[in-house]
């Protein structure tokens, strides 16, 4: 079951949920697996930036933090976004925004399926060939991941 917690001032299209859901249905097949709650906490920047200090000792605010569920049985957990760092950023980046936010939410998604990187620009080659490769396979419908 797939929950969306807001957080913020934004608000989503309807079909936010049936995008994430389709991305994560997509998931459990690529790593034979099956997924049980997972929860998607939209938040601000001061919420994120406590959270990003209270687990990883990091002072500053991120645009994603994931933390998996130790079930050996099912992929669970929580996925925390903070949407003013993910339009920031893509502004910054020159990206656009629905499928930077569709980049973000799969990088937690598959945190929660167990992906691990490190910062090394090898790592981070490895993970944005991942995140390409898997959204060219998904074809999203990119106006579903509009944030007013």
């Amino acid at each position: 079951m797939i929950h969306l917690i807001n957080h913020t001032r934004y608000t989503f299209t309807p079909s936010l949920h049936l995008e994430i859901t389709y991305m994560i249905k997509y998931l459990e097949k690529r790593y034979a697996t099956q997924a049980g709650e997972i929860n998607y906490c939209f938040l601000n920047k001061k919420e994120i930036k406590k959270l990003n200090k209270e687990f990883l000792n990091k002072s500053s605010p991120t645009d994603v933090l994931a933390f998996p569920d130790l079930d050996e049985t099912l992929v669970t957990g929580d996925v925390a976004l903070c949407l003013e760092l993910v339009k920031e950023d893509a502004k910054k980046d020159k990206k656009h925004f629905y499928k930077y936010l569709a980049e973000v939410l799969l990088h937690g998604s598959l945190h929660l399926f167990g992906l691990e990187h490190d910062y090394s620009p090898a790592s981070l080659n490895r993970v944005y060939k991942l995140h390409n490769e898997i959204l060219d396979e998904l074809k999203l419908n990119w106006k579903a991941f509009d944030v007013k």
